[in-house]
């Protein structure tokens, strides 16, 4: 399958980081979407499907939705917070690099 059919979603309350997470896989081929808020992450899942959601850890919890999560975080032990989201495949802390988002991306989606 080729990079283009999968759909991610970013949700991260700072702008520019969800912006230059969407950039680097938007750069190897992904689609995808971001959102900034509770409100616009819940209307972005409402209206389209995602493979991936890419997730500050301490945004709201957005989207109820079982899809496989990526969270960001800039904790050294995220510890409790990563119980309030289901079906977490990956954590990435910051600063993040854009190789390790890649694979982490790649490695959650199946794809090589």
């Amino acid at each position: 399958m080729a990079n283009s059919t999968y759909r991610i979603l970013v949700i991260d309350d700072h702008p520019q980081t969800a912006t230059a997470i969407s950039t680097i896989l938007q750069n190897e081929g992904f689609s995808v979407s971001e959102a900034y808020n509770e409100k616009s992450a819940e209307r972005e899942c409402k209206s389209e499907r995602f493979n991936l959601m890419i997730i500050d850890i301490d945004m709201p919890m957005a989207c109820s939705s079982e899809n496989p999560k990526i969270l960001i975080t800039s904790f050294k032990e995220p510890g409790s917070k990563i119980k309030k989201f289901k079906n977490v495949v990956g954590i990435i802390k910051k600063p993040i690099s854009s190789e390790e988002l890649i694979g982490v991306v790649k490695k959650a989606l199946g794809v090589r």
